[in-house]
Formats: structure tokens, sequence, C-alpha cells
């Protein structure tokens, strides 16, 4: 995909200048999604994007996503280090109703992505079986960009690469940040 670096409005305005250029510099991800409803008198058919007839909310965003997110990290050589998800035809009537419905299923579309591996820099840093020792925490450079999380391997690998652990706080009451609760 290419990005151009200029995008101007209906009466020839520069939209954020510089914005373009800077989504280049890392590998962020851009989606959006719209739905074509069918014209008048055609009920029965289905709206564009898996709807059921005249729905807003995009029932199976969840494995798109997923679908997406995993391209993007095939094709990238890793996952991105952001998601900016650009949604169209809703009214304001469907605002909360879409919020409460999609981000949520962005968020697991991503989570349901997730074939994070971590290997040893350095041949001393590996376990016998040469991978990361268990109790490796990672909690910086692939953060979700929704909530705080981390990664935790939690136990060796007894065949082949071991896989993380993904987990991500709900609600933090102590406000300790997750750098203290990891720290020796």
């Amino acid at each position: 995909m290419s990005l151009s670096s200029s995008m101007h409005d209906s009466a020839g305005l520069t939209l954020f200048p510089g914005a373009l250029d800077q989504l280049k510099k890392d590998r962020y991800m851009i989606m959006g999604a719209d739905v074509g409803h069918p014209g008048p008198g055609t009920a029965e058919r289905p709206s564009v994007t898996s709807l059921p007839p005249r729905q807003e909310i995009i029932v199976d965003l969840r494995e798109k996503v997923a679908i997406a997110v995993s391209a993007f990290g095939e094709k990238n050589r890793g996952g991105p280090v952001a998601i900016v998800f650009f949604r169209d035809g809703v009214s304001e009537g469907e605002y909360s109703q879409v919020a409460e419905n999609e981000i949520p299923a962005i968020q697991a579309g991503i989570d349901d992505a997730h074939h994070i591996r971590f290997f040893p820099k350095f041949p001393y840093d590996a376990d016998e079986k040469g991978n990361c020792p268990a109790g490796l925490v990672v909690d910086t450079g692939i953060q979700s960009p929704f909530c705080t999380d981390f990664y935790l391997l939690s136990h060796s690998g007894v065949l082949g690469t071991s896989r993380p652990s993904h987990y991500i706080i709900l609600k933090d009451e102590i406000s300790t940040g997750i750098s203290m609760v990891f720290s020796r």
C-alpha cells in the first residue's frame, strides 16, 4: 500500500500535513469499514460485509480483523505497532452502539492473531532447549495500543518453541504500573 503525503478536502485545503509521513516511519496498520446496504424495496437482500439487511454493526468484525492483522504481520515481518481504524456510515444515533460492539471485536481480533514467540538474542541467554528461560516477561516494544498488557513465558517448552501467555490488565486499582510488579 502506498500512502500519499498530501490529501485535500473539497475546498482544496491540505489536511494534516506530514501525518502520513509519520505513519510511514513504522508498522502502522490502517483499516477502514463501511457497510453498503441494498437499495429501497430489497429488504430480503443482505447488506455487504456479511450483515443482515439494514444492520449497521459488523457482526464478523473479529474474524476479519484477525485475518487482516495476521496477513499484515506476515507481509511486514511483524505485527502493527498501532492500528488506525476508520469507520464510515454510522449515524450519530448509532455511535455508542457501534463503539460498544465493534471496539471489543477489534481488540479480540487482534488477540486472536497472536502468534508471538520470543527467541534468545544470544545462545547464553537460552535454556537447554534453546528457548528463552521460563519467567521471561516482555512488557515493552509490542504492547497493545488499546490497553496495558504484557507477555509471560511461564514455563519451559517441552518440545519446540514456547508460546508466551498474553495478559491484559483490565483494571489497576493500586496504580503500581506494570514495571513495578516485575522489578527485582
